[in-house]
């Protein structure tokens, strides 16, 4: 980062698209507020394979490829920074010693031994589609008895169509 970020908080953008104050110079060399957009993970804004002026060996491609998939690392101002963070639309990051960020590692989510309150929340946050939750099961009826329980509760009992069906053909193999 430049001189003029010392005082800014590093953040990755975690909502579609966020428009926020940071620094900026003026013409004249003056430090001032200044409006940016940023992105969050998997928008098409930030996806490498979309930029032909970059290497796929360079560090400015590994750096994209880590905006596309994490979101946007951002620098926002101290005042802005408790709100944002507060909303949900950014997290903050964790660096090494080195000062090198650190990706928060994925919890995955195992159908098989997850409650049904669990597979309702992974509905409800992820939005997986029909045919995820449907894969969801492994072809295992009591999986898809679980999940077809989880997305009757994620939707408040008015449940997908396809979800139904596609679970209730499980169950029925099964």
């Amino acid at each position: 980062m430049t001189a003029i970020a010392s005082d800014l908080k590093p953040v990755r953008v975690l909502v579609r698209q966020l428009d926020y104050i940071t620094k900026g110079i003026n013409p004249l060399g003056d430090e001032v507020d200044r409006m940016a957009t940023a992105y969050g993970p998997g928008d098409p804004h930030l996806d490498p394979a979309m930029r032909s002026d970059l290497e796929p060996e360079s560090q400015e491609y590994a750096d994209a490829a880590s905006d596309y998939r994490f979101g946007q690392l951002i620098m926002v101002r101290p005042y802005a920074y408790i709100g944002l963070i507060q909303s949900g639309a950014v997290r903050d990051i964790t660096t090494d010693e080195d000062g090198e960020e650190v990706e928060p590692e994925e919890e995955l989510l195992d159908v098989n031994t997850a409650s049904v309150d669990q597979l309702a929340e992974w509905i409800k946050e992820e939005r997986p589609t029909i045919n995820d939750v449907v894969q969801a099961s492994g072809g295992d009826p009591d999986v898809a008895r679980k999940l077809l329980e989880a997305e009757a509760q994620a939707q408040s009992g008015e449940s997908r169509k396809g979800v139904v069906e596609g679970l209730t053909a499980v169950i029925s193999r099964g």
